[in-house]
């Protein structure tokens, strides 16, 4: 990140690349990866380069968002399915 600018379209790009996550499986199985993805770069925060901080407080608040977005989906989907099928 310290050789891309913040305003470069490189950089979602590289966010992109970084949330691959290859398989994952159960109901919260992409909420579970996003996770992982966050916590894997908490460290950025801390990065002596400015670039890498602002990089990575962007990236964690997108992952956040795709988590907890998963997260409610997931549930809403086993509401669902419970209306559905009846309770378990």
């Amino acid at each position: 990140m310290k050789a891309i600018p913040s305003d470069s379209s490189l950089r979602t790009e590289v966010a992109i690349a970084l949330e691959t996550t290859g398989v994952v499986s159960g109901q919260f199985g992409m909420s579970e990866a996003y996770e992982r993805k966050r916590k894997e770069v908490l460290d950025w925060l801390t990065d002596p380069d400015e670039r890498v901080q602002h990089f990575a407080k962007w990236y964690i608040a997108d992952l956040e968002r795709m988590r907890d977005a998963e997260h409610r989906r997931a549930e809403e989907e086993i509401t669902l399915r419970k209306f559905q099928y009846g309770e378990e």
